[in-house]
């Protein structure tokens, strides 16, 4: 099996309700959660860190109820899990496999090494070069693993 990796390019920043920047990333990744769960995907969101996961949380607790997102953190939640499992590179490098793999939304910016059993790979490419550079970086490795690649602008 093939995995598909989607690099979404962000366009720009938005506001929330109150105003605050927030990343064009977590507005599509949870727009992306949102479209996973109507379809019956399950679905991970990869962090970079616990603080990152935890942030996400948040903000996808903040949709309105005819959004709402059925999700948990990782260690968290009901046995069987939930449509939507958010957890963060440490608490992946531990696990011998991913519950959710229909898709994985990656947030941490770095490259997944084990890609067993993972479906398709969201992936974003922010607007600053430096992240640019490391998004094209994970692009090359995902190519020279063999993955279906595919590029989008978000």
């Amino acid at each position: 099996m093939t995995t598909l990796v989607t690099f979404y390019a962000l366009t720009e920043v938005l506001a929330n309700a109150e105003g605050k920047d927030v990343a064009t990333e977590l507005v599509s990744a949870a727009e992306l959660c949102s479209d996973c769960v109507s379809t019956r995907k399950k679905t991970t969101v990869l962090c970079a860190t616990q603080a990152q996961a935890e942030a996400f949380d948040e903000f996808i607790w903040q949709f309105p109820a005819d959004k709402f997102i059925p999700h948990n953190l990782y260690g968290e939640g009901p046995d069987m899990g939930t449509p939507v499992e958010i957890i963060w590179q440490s608490a992946y490098q531990s696990m011998t496999k991913l519950r959710n793999t229909a898709m994985v939304i990656n947030l941490s910016q770095q490259y997944i090494e084990n890609l067993n059993n993972i479906k398709h790979v969201i992936d974003f490419v922010p607007l600053q070069d430096e992240e640019k550079e490391k998004a094209r970086e994970r692009y090359k490795r995902y190519k020279q693993a063999g993955c279906q690649l595919e590029y989008k602008t978000a």
